[in-house]
Formats: C-alpha cells, structure tokens, sequence
C-alpha cells in the first residue's frame, strides 16, 4: 500500500484527484435525501434562488426581506450550482462539499511545503474525515467557503514569512494572500481576517515567540488591495441599504451574539468549545496530545509548527468568551490541526503514557455514548407520538461508535499492521452507507416533506400563505410561488391573516411535544408524553372541518428539538 501512496502523493494532479474522489465518497451520501435543516440553511438556499429570480448580486434577500446575515460570496456560488441542478437540495449544497475538498488540496499543497508530500496527503484526508467537517460539508451555509478562504490565506502567510529567503516583493504568494483575505471577507466578514490576525500575534508571543517579517506580507499595501476589493461589493451594498448592511450584519450578527446567547443558550465560556471539540475533532481527537503538546523550546525552534499551533489555538482565542456558542465556530483552526497530526512526517504513535491515557479516555467516552445512544433506540425510550426518534437515535448511536470508536482503533492498528487498511476502508464504507440511511430516516420524519406528499400544495397559484407555530424558513424554500410567507408564532395574527382578501392558505400547530427527559420519563411511568403546546380547540373553533380542506401530519422540528403535529388549512 505505501508505495502506491507515496505515488499519489508525490504527483499533484494524482493527489488532486485522489481528494477529489474521497471528498466525494464522503461528503456525497445523504447530500441530496437529507432536508434543509432550519433555520440558516433554508434561508441561505431560498435567498440565492430569489437572488437569482430578482437577477439581484448585490444584496441577498430571503422571503423578499433583506438578509443582512452574511456577504454575497456564498450566494454567487450557489447559484452556479442552481443553473446546473436546479433549486435541490444537493443544489444549494454542493458549494460546501466542494469547498472542502478544494480546502483539502490546499491543506496538501501546506503540508508538501511545511513537511512533506505525503504528510500533505496525511493531512488533507485528515481534514476530510473530520466529524464536524463531515457534517458542514453537508450544509447549505458559509462556513466551508470561510474555512476555505481562511487556509488559502495562512498558506500564503507561510510561504511569505517560513522560509530564510527573502520572497519577491508583490510576488506570487503576496497575491494568494490578497486573494484569501477578500474571498474570507466575502463568505463569512471580519472573522476571515481577525483569525489569521490574531495566529500571528499568538505565533509572534507567547506561543512561537517568533519575530515576524512584517515587509515580507506587506500589510498596509495588501489590506489596502483587500479593502478596496471587498469594498467594490460593500460599498454599493451599503449605500443600497442606507448602511443597514453594516448595522444588521455586523452589530447584531456578530457584536450583539458575543455578549448575549443566541436563541437564550446557556453560556459556558471556554469550557463549552474544551468539550465541544473532542467530538467535533473525532477521530482525529484521540491522537491530539501528539499533535498539539510540545515544549517551548521546541517551539522556538521549529517555526513551522509553532505557526500551526497559533493558527489552531486563535479560534478558541476569538469565540471562548463569544456569548453565543456552537461547535462549528472553531472549525477554522481544524486545518492547521491535521498537519499538526502529521508534523513529523506521519501520525504519532501512542509512546506515552500521557498519548495512551488521552486515547483510552477518548475512545472509552465515545464507547459509552454510543452503547447509551444505540441502547436508548433500542429500547425505545421515546413513547407515542414521537416513536419514529428511537430509529433515529439508534442509526445516530451507531455512527457514533464508528467514528469515535472503531475509526481510532483501526488508525492504531494501521500503525501496528501496515496491511490492516482494508479495516479501515471497511469502517469507513459502513459510515457512508449509516449516514445515507439517516438522512433517510430524518426525511421520513420531516413535516415540511410530509406535508408536500400529502398533494394539498398542488393547485396553490396565487395563494398566500401563513405559517403559525411551526413557522420554520423551510416553507420558504419548500413552497415558494413568489408571494411573501407569513412566518408567525401568534395565533390570533394568524387566524387575522386567513381572514384576509383574496385566495389563503395556513399552516398551523396544533400539537408540540419536546423530545428530551421528561419524555423518556413519562414512558417509563407509563405516561402520556407531556406537551409544550396544545392549540387544538382553538383552532377547531376557528377553522370548523366542515368549512375548510385540512389535511394533518406529525413529524421532527430539527431547529427546536420537538416533535409537531401540524395543520394544512385552506378555505374550500
């Protein structure tokens, strides 16, 4: 097997396609069968198509309102992949799978320069197994075109500043630089900036302690190109907006949420992202003392490495404090992990007793989760009416227990036994094939699909809609006749809005269970499951079924954790 390996990665167009297929074997499954998960990515993948309706490049807009939430760069994309394959699903999220496979050849191309090819090659199949990278592949959102912005860039700052000669002034690597920088900015805003900002401080003290050849990237002059990029698209938007842009965009997308929650989560600085990250990291997380702890006079003297481990440690700088938290959000300092992972040339054994304790640990935590997750859906804690979750957890369990159990042993038994690949390639293979059947199952329980089979949105022309309770952005995307939903959780402005002049059409929830303890609870005491809501009567009494079409399904809400029974209502 290693010759063959050391082939592939010792040619460039060998190695690109051998990432371009993997990427695609992993990130594929499940792409197109999986729905739109609420919130953010029905609202992406509805704004490009309405961008694309309004031949509007400028400013995206959702349900025909502003959508100040990101740059237009993730829009532009997407609607390339719209004009070949339609407004679908894999449509509006093979942007993201593409990002990070090309994201994964720059990682190859880091890893040649820094190490060697095949440390390069370790390293971008690495990045494209990652859990978290596994499952933001698959998402109709901005955060794989960001992380790919974010490693162009660090790249270009290491080409500039590692090596002893001097580098040619507006050289190549200093446009790749200016090239990361306005792509970063244009997907995701500041943060693709502030991240390679603060790695370098981090790498100038206390992690490198580094002197920085600041001439060599020439800031002023390459954030002055930057700006004056950036702001061909940012200066005509806000001028468009009367500045709203900036407002919204900036001041409550990104300062508001570093000083309140989002959706009221329960804060817990810097911990949250320590606990967070073993699993979005897996399985790569077993083996990360290896990587990641070195003596700072090793530091000192390797450059290269010391710069990677700024680059990891800045995410968890910038968002440890960051009111509001999610796993994804250090995901732009995983890349300069999985070269860590291969800084020496391949990945470390576990030869001490700190590498074998961390494994055990990781591997032994992720064994119980999986045995509690698969024994939950085996059992069938969840009772009436959301029996269909114990499917799901039973399938979520078993990935689990693959990923963040068998994966880190196989890799072990690979550095044990050279022809032990087929196990892995094995293991690998059955993960593919559980996540397509996931993203299977979930469809099955999606209540925006169900309520499409059902045939009630088939003669729908010229009707306005309402969405009451279970007003998710998937409606939008789902159900677009190029009139504005009314997404609102108030009943009576609902039942307002039904009342109205011309042809109307409602969603409504009828019934809202949470999914969580006090359900297993209630099925072990033998217990109707308890309700979050009932409007039931309220609604019976408005609507009378004598008087209007009705059609009812029950199904998962993704954003809420919940299970929904919902009400199609329609004047007959």
């Amino acid at each position: 097997m290693k010759p063959y390996f050391s082939l592939i990665a010792n040619h460039r167009g060998l190695s690109a396609v051998f990432l371009l297929v993997l990427g695609c074997v992993l990130n594929l499954p499940g792409t197109s069968s999986l729905p739109l998960m609420d919130r953010d990515e029905p609202k992406f993948a509805q704004a490009t198509w309405e961008m694309i309706e309004t031949d509007q490049f400028t400013i995206p807009y959702f349900n025909q309102g502003y959508r100040f939430d990101k740059p237009p760069l993730t829009y532009w994309w997407m609607r390339g992949h719209y004009h070949l394959l339609g407004k679908t699903e894999i449509g509006a999220r093979l942007h993201s799978v593409v990002a990070s496979i090309l994201t994964a050849y720059v990682i190859y191309l880091f890893g040649s320069f820094l190490v060697s090819r095949e440390a390069g090659l370790f390293s971008g199949i690495a990045w494209l197994s990652c859990f978290q990278v596994l499952i933001h592949s698959r998402l109709s959102v901005a955060d794989m075109p960001l992380l790919l912005g974010v490693v162009i860039t660090m790249y270009a700052l290491a080409r500039l500043l590692l090596p002893e000669k001097e580098p040619r002034k507006f050289g190549k690597y200093y446009w790749v630089l200016i090239f990361g920088l306005v792509f970063g900015f244009l997907t995701k805003g500041p943060v693709a900036w502030i991240i390679p900002a603060l790695s370098l401080l981090l790498w100038r003290w206390p992690i490198g302690r580094q002197p920085i050849r600041w001439r060599r990237i020439q800031p002023v002059t390459s954030l002055l190109i930057a700006t004056v990029m950036v702001g061909l698209w940012g200066i005509r938007a806000l001028w468009l907006t009367d500045g709203s842009y900036w407002d919204v965009g900036v001041g409550e997308h990104v300062v508001k949420r570093g000083f309140s929650a989002f959706n009221g989560r329960v804060n817990i600085p810097v911990v949250y992202y320590l606990g967070t990250g073993i699993v979005s990291l897996l399985p790569w997380s077993a083996f990360l003392p290896g990587a990641v702890i070195v003596s700072k006079e090793a530091l000192k003297r390797n450059p290269a490495r010391s710069f990677l481990l700024a680059w990891f440690l800045a995410p968890f700088c910038v968002f440890a404090l960051y009111a509001t938290q999610l796993p994804h959000y250090i995901l732009p300092g995983f890349p300069a992990l999985m070269l860590l992972l291969f800084a020496n040339g391949k990945l470390e054994k576990l030869d001490s007793r700190l590498r074998k304790n961390w494994f055990r640990f990781v591997v032994g935590l992720m064994l119980v989760v999986a045995l509690t997750v698969v024994g939950a859906g085996m059992f069938k804690v969840f009772p009436e009416p959301m029996e269909a979750i114990n499917r799901l957890i039973l399938l979520a369990g078993g990935l689990v227990g693959l990923i963040g159990v068998c994966l880190p042993l196989s890799i072990v038994l690979i550095q044990k036994h050279k022809r032990c690949w087929p196990v892995l390639i094995a293991v690998a293979g059955i993960a593919g094939v559980l996540t397509h059947i996931l993203t299977l199952e979930i469809r099955k329980v999606h209540p925006i699909i169900l309520m499409k089979e059902t045939g009630v949105f088939a003669e729908t022309d010229g009707v306005k809609f309402v969405a009451q309770g279970f007003s998710e952005p998937s409606w939008v995307f789902y159900e677009w006749s190029g009139e504005p939903w009314n997404l609102t959780g108030d009943l009576g402005e609902a039942v307002r809005f039904m009342e109205g002049e011309g042809k109307r059409a409602g969603i409504f929830l009828t019934e809202e269970w949470r999914i969580g303890e006090k359900a297993v609870l209630a099925k072990f005491r033998g217990e109707p499951a308890p309700r979050l809501r009932d409007q039931r009567e309220v609604i019976e009494k408005a609507f009378p079924r004598s008087d209007y079409k009705i059609a009812e399904v029950s199904g998962l809400n993704i954003a809420r954790t919940s299970w929904v029974k919902i009400r199609f209502i329609q004047p007959r």
